[in-house]
């Protein structure tokens, strides 16, 4: 393995759960190959939110016992504090959910929130959750915003921020707990509603009734448009040539719980019909280059029969990624 690739290679080899479709193995003999790199394996792990997810991935594979005792012992310890963490998280999303219930409203749950509730990783602990997102359609806000703060949630002000117009009201945190709640309005920024409209998403969605919480979970297909949409578009990596290891976590994951009910050929035309579809088709080309996974073979959209769709611009994406993670 050549050493300027070597630390990404190894990430991205142990993003992959047990069950998802990909055709790239890790190698046990490079986990001791270079014992140089672990610093650098460590750095990018960290700065990519997928340390908890590197040593799963290792750990699975049996190879946990061949890292440095230094690299072993902080990747453990990550994903230790991160099983707590989620572990605390998920307590704090079914108290929010009850508060909002208790008054009638029925939330939606998306990313992170959405991950927590449906299982969606083998290990629990493997992914790093920032927040917890909700839905609330409009006319429910004040009366989800009432709800929270009944049990302790208050608004964490920021300066030049006007959230009577932006897709989410103002972060809610609560003295204690790990992680803010975001209320949305709308699941996607101004810009890009016409691409997920919140009806449509909401109308598909399921209503999940569970140990007296009642809160509803978008379909497959929309989940993995959502995933890329705030990845990609909204936090703008697209235009900065990069792809994120967690997001790639995520498609792996969601394709892994869902298989066939995504419809890929679905979000490849909706996407195509709003200018997106090259963004998409790089971020799961980054995807097939990093990990291996084999993206379905009915979509066509570069690893058949259009080889060559623009896998030059992907391929200048990716050197770019590769020397970024490099350096």
């Amino acid at each position: 393995m050549n050493r300027r690739v070597a630390p990404w290679r190894l990430i991205c080899a142990t993003l992959p759960p047990s069950t998802a479709k990909v055709s790239v193995q890790l190698n046990p003999r490079h986990v001791e190959e270079y014992p140089g790199i672990w610093p650098q394996v460590l750095r990018i792990a960290g700065a990519h939110l997928v340390s908890p997810a590197l040593w799963s991935g290792l750990s699975r594979m049996n190879l946990d016992s061949r890292l440095p005792e230094s690299a072993h012992q902080y990747l453990q310890s990550v994903h230790g504090m991160n099983a707590v963490r989620n572990v605390a998280l998920l307590q704090q999303l079914d108290e929010s959910i009850l508060a909002l219930n208790n008054l009638g409203v029925v939330p939606m749950l998306i990313k992170g929130a959405s991950y927590l509730k449906s299982s969606i990783f083998e290990d629990p602990a493997s992914r790093i959750t920032s927040d917890l997102d909700m839905v609330v359609m409009e006319h429910g806000i004040p009366t989800a915003l009432e709800a929270l703060q009944q049990v302790g949630y208050n608004p964490v002000p920021r300066p030049g921020m006007d959230f009577t117009r932006h897709r989410h009201c103002a972060p809610m945190f609560r003295s204690g707990d790990y992680a803010c709640i975001e209320l949305h309005r709308e699941l996607v920024s101004e810009k890009l509603t016409a691409v997920l409209p919140l009806n449509e998403v909401w109308n598909a969605s399921t209503e999940v009734c569970e140990d007296g919480l009642r809160y509803r979970t978008p379909s497959p297909t929309h989940t993995l448009i959502l995933s890329f949409l705030h990845n990609q578009i909204i936090d703008r990596r697209n235009e900065t040539y990069a792809i994120g290891l967690r997001s790639i976590q995520d498609l792996l994951a969601l394709d892994a719980a869902f298989g066939a009910r995504i419809d890929w050929e679905g979000i490849q035309s909706r996407l195509q019909a709003h200018g997106l579809h090259v963004g998409f088709q790089n971020y799961v080309f980054a995807a097939t280059r990093a990990t291996g996974f084999l993206a379905p073979r009915r979509m066509h959209f570069g690893l058949q029969e259009q080889l060559y769709y623009g896998i030059a611009q992907a391929r200048i994406r990716w050197r770019r990624l590769e020397n970024v993670l490099a350096h």
